[in-house]
């Protein structure tokens, strides 16, 4: 990272294909077992949804050919600008000129903060260390004939 000695600020930006993923909820597990004492144990045990793994594998994998660097620095403010081109539905092409304008946006789910969340957080130890560093974001969803996220990282942030 010696172009942070040199105090110049660095802006990279990628594509990950594919449509753009949510981050979903932790889904809970309980069970309930019998003692031989006669106490009743419970148990509970958070995990995540087996698809949500696959494409967090997808991407991550996909981040660590495209980010050709080290993570950032722990310490070093980061910027990230998200852009999510969301698929067009085919029960919308009679909108499709009004959606590819802007006029109409994707107003359903998935949720832009877990949009976001999903990047932030498959970034982890790819593009920085930890996703506090991010101190700035900005994030929007588009329709797009051809899904997929931009993402631009931005490096010092507070040069």
């Amino acid at each position: 990272m010696a172009d942070l000695e040199r105090g110049q600020r660095i802006v990279v930006t990628f594509e990950i294909p594919g449509d753009p993923i949510a981050k979903k909820r932790p889904r809970f597990m309980a069970r309930i077992m019998n003692q031989p004492d006669g106490k009743v144990r419970a148990f509970s045990h958070a995990y995540k949804d087996p698809k949500e793994e696959t494409e967090e594998s997808r991407v991550m994998r996909y981040l660590e050919r495209a980010w050709k660097r080290d993570p950032i620095q722990k310490g070093v403010p980061v910027g990230l600008d998200l852009l999510f081109f969301m698929p067009i539905r085919k029960d919308s092409m009679k909108n499709i000129t009004r959606m590819l304008s802007g006029e109409l946006m994707p107003v359903k789910k998935p949720d832009l903060d877990n949009l976001t969340k999903f990047i932030k957080d498959v970034g982890r130890g790819i593009i920085y260390h930890d996703d506090s560093q991010v101190v700035h974001e900005t994030a929007d969803k588009l329709f797009s004939p051809k899904s997929h996220t931009r993402i631009t990282v931005t490096f010092p942030w507070n040069l």
